[in-house]
């Protein structure tokens, strides 16, 4: 497989009007954009996964379906998170979350379907052995080469360790 082809840089006049732009409806400068990100994105994960063995290996990586189920929990997020990709993927997503940051994570859910990207909400996990974790997830459509929106992908960074949920993570 070929390294992927670079996408031309946007003309200055388009980064000048994106510039400030937070518009994200389907039409918007600003939409094509992040769609075109998103293109590439899947581009060079395709590349990196073909040529390299590493796409998504590097970041702690989720991904969720149009329902909410976990679709790719990489091994960075299993490290971080002490919950091996066996046991996460299939789950419904919501269910991993604790209860009181669950609409937090329906609207973040539902916002990248429609196309938005959302910044550091904050997620904490209880996780099936009575731990919890506090992440923060950037999340962002996922596109398929089509360009229709077929799930979430997000980008986990740790708030918290690891902590028994008795006690504050």
């Amino acid at each position: 497989m070929q390294k992927p082809a670079s996408s031309k840089p946007l003309h200055p006049l388009l980064l000048q009007q994106l510039s400030g732009a937070t518009d994200t409806t389907p039409g918007t400068p600003l939409h094509a954009a992040l769609q075109e990100v998103s293109r590439t994105y899947e581009r060079v994960d395709k590349y990196l996964d073909a040529e390299l063995g590493m796409a998504s290996k590097l970041l702690p990586l989720l991904r969720l379906d149009v329902a909410g189920k976990v679709v790719e929990w990489n091994s960075q997020l299993a490290q971080m998170t002490g919950v091996p990709p066996a046991e996460a993927v299939g789950v419904p997503f919501i269910q991993l979350v604790l209860p009181e940051a669950r609409g937090r994570v329906v609207r973040m859910q539902a916002n990248a379907l429609q196309g938005h990207i959302s910044q550091a909400v904050h997620v904490p996990l209880l996780l099936k052995n009575g731990w919890q974790a506090t992440l923060s997830l950037g999340s962002s459509p996922h596109y398929d080469v089509q360009g229709r929106i077929v799930g979430v992908i997000s980008l986990a960074q740790v708030l918290s360790p690891l902590a028994p949920a008795d006690e504050p993570a």
